[in-house]
């Protein structure tokens, strides 16, 4: 019998961290949380979500989430989508797309409020993940 061990070969080298970064309550004035994720689904395809949540209904909450790609040395952005509310105090989103094997993928979003003239919005960025 014979067993052979085969390390993984990646496209890339790693990206530097694999932390999620999620949009901190105190510095906004409408904005509570901000939250994004990434996972595998059962086919191999990236699922997506995000969360903006404000403490009172605004004009407009939105959360835009963007799939990026680690090229060895740099995120990429690979494709955007817009989730918007009206009068409310939530956006969610959530959508699962193909990916290129071989890679690592984050998901970064942006979080924004929009009460009559003032606009904030913040940034999250999920843990990495290897397709």
């Amino acid at each position: 019998m014979v067993l052979a061990y085969a390390s993984p070969v990646f496209a890339s080298a790693p990206p530097p961290t694999n932390k999620a970064v999620y949009v901190k309550p105190q510095t906004y004035q409408y904005i509570t949380y901000g939250n994004c994720s990434i996972s595998a689904t059962t086919d191999g395809r990236a699922y997506l979500t995000g969360v903006t949540y404000t403490y009172t209904p605004v004009d407009v909450v939105k959360v835009i989430l963007t799939l990026e790609r680690w090229n060895g040395s740099n995120w990429t952005a690979v494709k955007s989508w817009e989730f918007t509310e009206t009068n409310s105090s939530e956006a969610t989103g959530q959508v699962t797309t193909s990916v290129t094997k071989g890679y690592y993928y984050r998901v970064r979003a942006k979080h924004s409020a929009i009460e009559g003239s003032h606009t904030e919005s913040g940034y999250s960025t999920s843990a990495s993940l290897y397709f």
